[in-house]
């Protein structure tokens, strides 16, 4: 029953955010359902060889430890903030092919090309023969005040700060 149990949820996980996305409520909605399965196959499986641990709950607790491994890294992909540095990590790969090309880092974001986004602020600080600072931010990535959160980018010291 705990196979049956953890083939259905996966089924709908996939459903779920294939069509829906990562957003909270989808993710709440799906804990929902797996803790719902762990408790039904609890108390409904059987036990196994010897009387020994419930095989249906350890169905259940592989089953969705596998699919977290598969949504986490999808849904942290997706977050603000999570975006903003992968943007920096854009703005550096690029200053790199404009310095092979020109000699120098550019000092003006407008002279590289990185895929622009609307809720992405960057700003290259500096840029010379030697090294290159830059920072972005994300309208919705804040400290927990409430302020924005504003990653730095800088070369000399190895990355972001």
């Amino acid at each position: 029953m705990g196979l049956i149990y953890s083939l259905f949820l996966g089924g709908v996980t996939a459903a779920l955010t294939y069509f829906f996305g990562y957003s909270p409520w989808v993710l709440i909605v799906l804990g929902v359902l797996w803790l719902a399965g762990l408790v039904i196959s609890f108390g409904t499986g059987h036990h196994g060889f010897g009387g020994r641990g419930n095989t249906d709950v350890m169905i259940v607790i592989a089953a969705l430890t596998i699919t977290v491994a598969i949504v986490m890294p999808k849904y942290v992909s997706q977050t603000p903030c999570h975006q903003a540095r992968e943007t920096l990590k854009n703005v550096a790969a690029a200053q790199n092919e404009y310095k092979a090309r020109h000699g120098t880092f550019a000092p003006y974001i407008h002279l590289l090309e990185i895929k622009k986004t609307p809720d992405i602020s960057v700003l290259i600080v500096m840029g010379n023969t030697e090294f290159f600072v830059a920072i972005a931010s994300h309208k919705d990535c804040k400290e927990k005040d409430g302020t924005p959160r504003v990653f730095t980018w800088d070369s000399l010291r190895g990355g972001i700060q």
